[in-house]
């Protein structure tokens, strides 16, 4: 047996492995609809992911709303001291905006409200940061989430303290600390209600072109998808290899 008869076996095995893996990866994807001769249904046709389409937006959606955006996660978060000072000086700097001019305690309260909500979201997206998750929820997706969770930390604000202006620094500090605290810790749950994660996640996937989610989960995925079309080269190459002393 020559040199060539020996390679022959593991190079043959080694690009069978590849286009293999290759052709399974695209058949995730391909066809887009399903294919029929006659009467006849071919197997595997529509692809795995267009075929289930909606079987995946909805694994997605639970899986954002349990396992990523934990309450737990996102509450450690939300009490670090850094973003407890944020509070503060945006409390201080709506009262300091608004103490002269004609306005109330409940017109105050919604604006609070919103650089908690602020805080909120960004707890959110750091919560799903780097992950497969973070296309999901980008940056005008979670802007859009502002709103209903303000409208409902308004029932439940920092505003009623702003009457307390003439306590001195620390003492409102601990006052805004201590209540905002409160807040989170007991109200954190109702607050993430505000937003149907799952149902939006879910209704952003089935809405995608299958062209554009495979786009999307292409680029997401794309070193671990190299990884396993290489896989498949090295274990057809190896598989060569024993092939000749079988």
């Amino acid at each position: 047996m020559n040199a060539i008869q020996i390679l022959a076996g593991p190079l043959i095995g080694g690009v069978i492995g590849y286009f293999t893996n290759f052709l399974a990866i695209k058949m995730l994807f391909r066809p887009l609809k399903e294919v029929r001769i006659g009467k006849f249904k071919v197997p595997f046709t529509p692809g795995i992911i267009p075929k289930g389409q909606s079987r995946l937006a909805s694994a997605i959606g639970y899986s954002v709303t349990n396992e990523v955006l934990k309450e737990d996660v996102i509450k450690e978060r939300l009490l670090k001291e850094d973003v407890k000072n944020k509070i503060y000086s945006s409390f201080m700097g709506v009262l300091t905006t608004t103490k002269d001019k004609d306005i109330t305690v409940k017109e105050v309260s919604p604006l609070i409200g919103e650089a908690v909500a602020k805080e909120v979201i960004d707890g959110i997206s750091e919560a799903v940061a780097g992950s497969f998750f973070a296309a999901m929820l980008n940056a005008n997706t979670l802007a859009s989430f502002i709103d209903p969770i303000a409208n409902r930390i308004n029932d439940m604000s920092l505003g009623h303290i702003a009457g307390k202006l003439q306590e001195s620094e620390d003492m409102l500090k601990e006052t805004v600390d201590n209540k905002y605290e409160e807040l989170i810790n007991n109200k954190l749950s109702s607050i993430l209600s505000a937003v149907d994660f799952q149902a939006i996640i879910e209704d952003r996937i089935n809405d995608m072109d299958v062209l554009e989610l495979e786009k999307m989960i292409l680029l997401i995925m794309k070193k671990e998808l190299n990884a396993v079309v290489n896989l498949g080269a090295l274990l057809g190459f190896i598989i060569g290899i024993v092939m000749i002393f079988v």
